[in-house]
């Protein structure tokens, strides 16, 4: 009976995983609700600093850690993102920007910010 159980459980197993649609994940700076809907694994509905309150991300963001290289915009950041880092604390990659607000999440309340000397912004919720 064991035997037959166990076999029984691998099959169900075998059979829910085959032949289902790809899920498709979404990419940082994209809004969401859990770690499991970002291509990174990290949904974030706030930042945290030692001397700063929460920074609220408005929707959740789909973000990654990553190491801040100070003068430096992308540091291990994908093309297209760029490191930032909240009031000494966490880093995280942000969805990059150019001129005017051509942020994906503008409707959402997120702004092209420019910081520093460089000729990239960053789409930050206001």
């Amino acid at each position: 009976m064991k035997k037959f159980l166990v076999v029984t459980l691998f099959s169900i197993v075998a059979i829910s995983c085959d032949g289902g649609d790809e899920e498709v994940l979404i990419e940082n700076g994209a809004s969401c609700e859990m770690g499991d809907e970002c291509n990174s694994g990290d949904c974030r509905l706030e930042l945290k600093s030692p001397i700063s309150p929460p920074y609220n991300l408005t929707g959740g963001m789909c973000t990654a850690e990553c190491e801040f290289v100070e003068g430096g915009v992308q540091g291990t950041c994908e093309d297209g993102e760029v490191c930032l880092r909240y009031a000494l604390g966490e880093t995280v990659c942000f969805a990059a920007c150019g001129e005017g607000n051509d942020c994906v999440r503008a409707d959402e309340g997120y702004f092209c910010e420019f910081i520093g000397s460089v000729d990239v912004g960053a789409c930050i919720p206001l």
